[in-house]
């Protein structure tokens, strides 16, 4: 099951795309932990763990004024991520 608890992961290869995910959706998230990697071969990789913000979470609503499931949230932010890089 899915909830705003649910923890999920982003990674990012550089920091300005960090930053600029941050940007979009730091009010929206809560950050459980973060990483930095330093890769020889590849270089450096971000990696956030973070939960929705539950707030923010219950109130989003769609066109038709239903509420939008949480796994669509996370699917919405975590393919930013994706798309960012």
């Amino acid at each position: 099951m899915v909830d705003y608890n649910t923890k999920q992961f982003v990674e990012f290869n550089r920091v300005n795309e960090l930053n600029e995910w941050l940007r979009l959706y730091s009010n929206r998230i809560i950050i459980d932990d973060w990483k930095i990697l330093r890769l020889r071969e590849v270089g450096v990789n971000y990696i956030v763990q973070f939960h929705l913000e539950p707030k923010s979470a219950k109130k989003l609503f769609n066109g038709n004024n239903k509420s939008i499931p949480y796994s669509y949230q996370f699917k919405e932010i975590i393919s930013k991520a994706y798309q960012i890089q």
